[in-house]
């Protein structure tokens, strides 16, 4: 309530301005003491009584200054308390307005509705205070009196989608929905008012209820999209998302060149995972709308998600041209390029990403693949001066540059970036788990090891740190039993996590179970194609006798992992 005293003197000195007409009264009276005898006044705060001699302060500004010094020392009883005070005291509109919100702020309902009763005293015509006295009369069950609100609303030019949006932002659905249902069976022969109910019932979950208002808006106006559309969302909403589609191409039968009704039904396949379905919609949009950003948006991921990048492209270059979704374009764009190969392009591109939700990580990418074609000292620098812009971001931007390193092989780097981390940001998880790995790598295992027990130790339901663990007592010591079980552990954690399935496996094998071993890593590889799966696979299969099998699975891991350490150093001991 920092802020109080500044909107005061503002507030204080249009009253000023306006001569504070009829708002001085006279002195009060002192009230009796129980010895009958009459108390002298005491000043809530200091010097607010006026020196002996001088003219009292008004009721209407001792309030107003009470209440916000009140508020500045975060006793907002006292400061709703001077404030309604000042509210009947006062002319003005905007005194009983601001009560009504230090009120909210306060979180005293019943005082905010007595506040926004006095506000439309003072300013009937006031839609906001219409508005605000309709929420309040929700909020304190007093239906009545929010449909009188309602109704005044929609008299003075406000329509049942306004009506929608300011009850939907009432946290008590049910409530919101008791009044909507009311105000709706009043305007019956209105179909704009059996939407409304719809979509209140949907937002307290009442499916079957927005199914039946939305059936008359349809009975009273049969080819509307619009409750077409909301009625297919009912429909998916309740799990019944094939009703839904059938919702919507009944409509399309007699409507089939409606943009509304196509999107609709586009995206609900793409909610349904009928991707290629959702793409031929999409296509339909877009020759009959073809400046509709959305759908071009829509249908250029889709074909990325199929992997069709000229098409997509297309899509992306296609919002640029239109002025449309401009930072997204030019993200997925870089996406399009770093997945043909051509990392320079797709660096132009990412780096052009100057805002929206995908900044972050086009800056992100940019440096990785800087450091993927030589230029790690580009890449940790751009690291750099983003963690210095956004530190917030510093434990994500560390982990990135952190392994940026470790893929370069420059492990001790990596280990000291880890330590300047953990300096600034002492015993952060990820950190430390980050750590313990490049030990691992640079052959310093006990050290590894007494920092994934203690990180075990902090977290002893994170199936990461005890696969870790487990994975590392098993690979890097002969505590293979002691190891199994963090890795059971884990698995009963995580048991669809391929990387912990791994661990299984190479746990399996170490003890001397080939069979159980070979189950366990085909399943991870089935789930994962990883370099580091295959290459413990084709271990257990080349022990086994099954060393064309080994090789099979080794040439391919080579073609698609071929920077994995593991995959590396056992296809060099195996494949001589």
């Amino acid at each position: 309530m920092t802020k109080l005293f500044p909107a005061f003197l503002a507030l204080a000195g249009a009253l000023a301005l306006s001569g504070c007409t009829g708002l001085h009264p006279g002195k009060p009276s002192p009230a009796p003491s129980e010895e009958g005898k009459p108390l002298q006044p005491v000043p809530v705060f200091p010097g607010m009584a006026g020196a002996e001699g001088e003219a009292p302060l008004s009721d209407l500004v001792f309030n107003l200054l009470a209440g916000e010094l009140a508020g500045r020392e975060h006793r907002l009883d006292l400061a709703v308390e001077h404030y309604l005070l000042a509210a009947e005291a006062s002319d003005d509109p905007r005194v009983a307005e601001r009560a009504v919100r230090i009120a909210l702020f306060a979180k005293q309902p019943e005082q905010a509705l007595t506040a926004a009763r006095r506000w439309i005293e003072l300013a009937p015509d006031s839609v906001a205070a219409h508005q605000t006295l309709a929420a309040l009369s929700v909020r304190t069950g007093r239906v009545e009196e929010a449909l009188e609100e309602l109704e005044w609303l929609l008299d003075h030019q406000a329509d049942f989608v306004e009506i929608t949006a300011l009850l939907a932002r009432e946290a008590d659905h049910r409530a919101a929905l008791d009044v909507m249902r009311r105000l709706a069976a009043r305007h019956p022969d209105r179909p704009e008012a059996w939407l409304a109910h719809a979509r209140l019932a949907q937002l307290a979950k009442a499916y079957d209820e927005a199914l039946g208002a939305i059936d008359k808006a349809l009975a009273l106006r049969p080819d509307w999209d619009d409750a077409v559309i909301e009625r297919a969302r009912i429909l998916a909403r309740a799990g019944r998302r094939s009703e839904a589609l059938k919702t919507l191409d009944e409509a399309l039968a007699r409507r089939p060149k409606s943009v509304a009704l196509l999107t609709a039904r586009a995206r609900l396949l793409v909610d349904m995972k009928r991707h290629d379905a959702a793409r031929k919609t999409f296509e339909k949009v877009v020759r009959l709308a073809p400046d509709d950003a959305d759908a071009r948006y829509s249908l250029g991921l889709l074909y990325l998600e199929q992997q069709n990048l000229d098409a997509a492209e297309k899509q992306f270059r296609r919002l640029l041209a239109i002025g449309a979704r401009q930072q997204e374009a030019y993200y997925y764009l870089g996406r399009i390029e770093e997945a043909r190969g051509h990392y320079r392009k797709a660096i132009e591109w990412f780096d052009r990403v100057g805002g929206g939700e995908y900044l972050l990580d086009a800056r992100i990418r940019s440096a990785s693949l800087h450091a993927r074609i030589g230029e790690l000292s580009i890449a940790r620098q751009q690291l750099r001066d983003l963690r210095a812009r956004v530190p917030q971001l510093a434990v994500r931007l560390y982990l990135v540059e952190g392994n940026l390193l470790t893929q370069a092989g420059r492990y001790r780097e990596a280990l000291e970036l880890y330590d300047e981390a953990l300096r600034e940001i002492p015993d952060q998880q990820d950190l430390l788990y980050q750590k313990a790995l490049v030990l691992e790598r640079l052959d310093r295992t006990d050290e590894a090891l007494a920092l994934m027990k203690r990180l075990v130790e902090q977290a002893p339901e994170d199936p990461t740190f005890l696969n870790a663990y487990g994975y590392t007592l098993v690979d890097r010591t002969d505590r293979y039993r002691e190891g199994l079980v963090y890795i059971e552990k884990a698995l009963a954690l995580a048991p669809e996590d391929p990387a912990i399935m791994d661990s299984m496996g190479w746990a399996k094998y170490r003890l001397g179970d080939l069979d159980e071993a070979e189950r366990w890593l085909r399943k991870a590889l089935d789930r994962l194609f990883d370099g580091e799966i295959a290459a413990h696979l084709g271990v257990v299969l080349w022990e086994k006798g099954k060393k064309a099998e080994a090789r099979r699975i080794w040439r391919k891991a080579m073609k698609e992992d071929p920077d994995n350490p593991v995959l590396r150093r056992i296809v060099k001991r195996y494949m001589k």
